[in-house]
Protein backbone atom coordinates (compact mmCIF):
# COMPACT_ATOMS: atom_id res chain seq x y z
CA UNK A 1 0.00 0.00 0.00
CA UNK A 2 2.83 2.65 0.77
CA UNK A 3 4.30 2.10 -2.77
CA UNK A 4 0.91 2.60 -4.46
CA UNK A 5 0.70 6.02 -2.42
CA UNK A 6 4.10 7.01 -2.68
CA UNK A 7 3.82 6.17 -6.77
CA UNK A 8 0.63 8.05 -7.60
CA UNK A 9 2.36 11.18 -4.92
CA UNK A 10 4.99 11.60 -7.30
CA UNK A 11 3.45 10.76 -10.50
CA UNK A 12 0.92 13.42 -10.15
CA UNK A 13 3.32 16.00 -8.41
CA UNK A 14 6.26 15.34 -10.38
CA UNK A 15 9.00 15.66 -7.09
CA UNK A 16 11.13 13.59 -5.55
CA UNK A 17 9.56 13.41 -2.58
CA UNK A 18 11.84 12.65 0.28
CA UNK A 19 8.83 12.26 3.45
CA UNK A 20 6.67 9.39 3.42
CA UNK A 21 3.32 10.59 1.88
CA UNK A 22 1.39 7.58 4.17
CA UNK A 23 2.67 7.44 7.42
CA UNK A 24 3.10 4.51 9.59
CA UNK A 25 1.43 5.78 12.43
CA UNK A 26 -1.95 6.65 10.15
CA UNK A 27 -2.10 3.28 8.39
CA UNK A 28 -1.99 1.27 12.05
CA UNK A 29 -4.22 4.01 13.68
CA UNK A 30 -6.92 2.70 10.93
CA UNK A 31 -6.44 -0.79 11.39
CA UNK A 32 -6.63 -0.12 15.22
CA UNK A 33 -10.29 1.65 14.94
CA UNK A 34 -12.90 -0.49 16.78
CA UNK A 35 -15.33 -1.74 14.23
CA UNK A 36 -11.76 -2.09 11.36
CA UNK A 37 -11.68 -4.64 8.42
CA UNK A 38 -9.60 -4.80 6.01
CA UNK A 39 -9.46 -6.41 2.75
CA UNK A 40 -7.56 -7.83 -0.21
CA UNK A 41 -7.92 -7.42 -3.59
CA UNK A 42 -7.08 -10.51 -5.69
CA UNK A 43 -7.29 -11.33 -9.59
CA UNK A 44 -8.65 -14.56 -10.87
CA UNK A 45 -4.87 -15.55 -10.49
CA UNK A 46 -4.74 -14.99 -7.05
CA UNK A 47 -2.44 -12.13 -7.04
CA UNK A 48 -3.18 -9.18 -4.62
CA UNK A 49 -3.60 -6.24 -7.12
CA UNK A 50 -5.00 -3.92 -4.36
CA UNK A 51 -7.01 -3.57 -0.77
CA UNK A 52 -8.86 -1.29 0.89
CA UNK A 53 -9.58 -0.34 4.92
CA UNK A 54 -12.60 0.08 5.95
CA UNK A 55 -14.39 0.52 9.55
CA UNK A 56 -18.24 -0.18 10.40
CA UNK A 57 -20.15 1.01 13.69
CA UNK A 58 -23.33 -1.14 13.53
CA UNK A 59 -24.92 0.51 16.23
CA UNK A 60 -25.00 3.70 13.94
CA UNK A 61 -25.44 2.38 10.39
CA UNK A 62 -22.49 3.81 9.47
CA UNK A 63 -18.71 3.00 7.73
CA UNK A 64 -15.72 4.73 6.70
CA UNK A 65 -13.73 3.90 4.34
CA UNK A 66 -10.32 4.74 5.32
CA UNK A 67 -8.13 3.60 2.66
CA UNK A 68 -8.34 2.30 -0.87
CA UNK A 69 -4.98 1.33 -3.03
CA UNK A 70 -4.19 -0.38 -6.33
CA UNK A 71 -0.64 -1.60 -6.44
CA UNK A 72 1.72 -0.18 -8.79
CA UNK A 73 2.11 -1.64 -11.93
CA UNK A 74 -1.96 -2.73 -12.66
CA UNK A 75 -3.30 1.04 -11.87
CA UNK A 76 -6.03 2.22 -14.58
CA UNK A 77 -7.32 -1.01 -15.58
CA UNK A 78 -10.85 -0.24 -13.79
CA UNK A 79 -9.75 -2.14 -9.88
CA UNK A 80 -10.29 0.64 -7.82
CA UNK A 81 -13.60 1.13 -9.56
CA UNK A 82 -14.41 -2.36 -8.70
CA UNK A 83 -13.05 -2.42 -4.68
Amino acid sequence: MQEAFQHGFQSYYKDDNQWQVLPDKDFYQSLETEGAEAYEAVNTDGQRVGGAIISIDAAKNHGELSFLYVKVGVQSKGIGQAI
